[in-house]
């Protein structure tokens, strides 16, 4: 299952970038017939082929190439012909949406795309890859014949601290001598702790001291890298100082009771009824 897991994952990912088995194939036989990586391609070529022949041998056609059908309905019924779009919220895109934009770009009157970046020739490390999407969009925009219009938009300096700006401009530059930091600041605080549960700590006793100094809870967001790792950690700590919290996190569908009971009864009548299965089935609730 873990490996059929991968396997799917894999070419939905190669499908979702227009990477198709002939294009493995292809990439395959450019290689030395004595490298690792040609066969692995290969292997690959044939079990998406046949993945995708299954897919439309049953269903007629493959639910990953949603958006490649959108971008051909767009084409051919001219849907947004004349429209005004605004897309935000995105730092790449996959081949086949870079295929909708195309068509949009066909057919819009005007398309704003908000992309969070200092400038379209920066060169900080953490805005790479949203510089190429400029980029790219700018090519897909020449492709089209439609006029490019770049604006920066920049922010107001008595928005905020003088320690966030410092922090924003700085923090990514490594070379050279830098400037020294403003003082007396407590925008930007540093705290070293030796686990998780003084982390959490800290950071409950740092929310009641800013709710007491007339901050809403609504206003305070806790970041963290990984958040299963504070699971059970960070939400214990909130909720002994009655902190009232909200967890945002991405989860699977899979998750969900309701996904859950479908796939458990499938697999518990398609493995004869296994004790796990059943067991998964009767803890949906439903």
């Amino acid at each position: 299952a873990s490996l059929t897991g991968k396997m799917l994952a894999a070419a939905e990912e190669l499908r979702l970038n227009g990477v198709t088995s002939a294009s493995l194939e292809q990439a395959a036989s450019r290689l030395d017939s004595a490298a690792p990586l040609r066969g692995k391609l290969r292997d690959l070529a044939l079990v998406t082929a046949a993945y995708d022949g299954l897919l439309n041998e049953v269903y007629g056609e493959n639910p990953a190439d949603r958006m490649l059908r959108a971008a051909e309905q767009i084409d051919k019924h001219g849907f947004f012909r004349g429209s005004v779009i605004f897309i935000d919220s995105f730092t790449s895109f996959t081949a086949q949406e870079y295929d909708v934009l195309r068509e949009l770009l066909r057919q819009c009157e005007e398309i704003t795309v908000a992309l969070c970046s200092d400038g379209y020739s920066s060169r900080l490390p953490h805005l790479e890859s949203v510089n190429k999407t400029a980029q790219r969009l700018s090519k897909l925009a020449n492709l089209t014949d439609t006029p490019v219009k770049r604006t920066v938009l920049s922010p107001d300096p008595g928005k905020r601290p003088e320690a966030l700006r410092f922090l924003a401009e700085e923090i990514w530059h490594f070379e050279g001598k830098r400037p020294s930091p403003p003082e007396n600041s407590d925008a930007v605080t540093l705290l070293s702790c030796t686990n998780l549960y003084e982390e959490a700590e800290a950071t409950a006793l740092q929310i009641l001291a800013l709710v007491q100094e007339g901050m809403r809870y609504g206003d305070i967001a806790v970041i963290v890298r990984d958040t299963e790792t504070y699971r059970g950690v960070l939400d214990a700590a909130l909720e002994r100082h009655g902190i009232p919290y909200f967890l945002s996190e991405r989860t699977d569908l899979s998750a969900k009771p309701l996904a859950r009971l479908i796939l458990s009864a499938l697999r518990a009548v398609s493995r004869n009824y296994h004790v796990k299965d059943v067991m998964t089935l009767a803890k949906t609730g439903l």
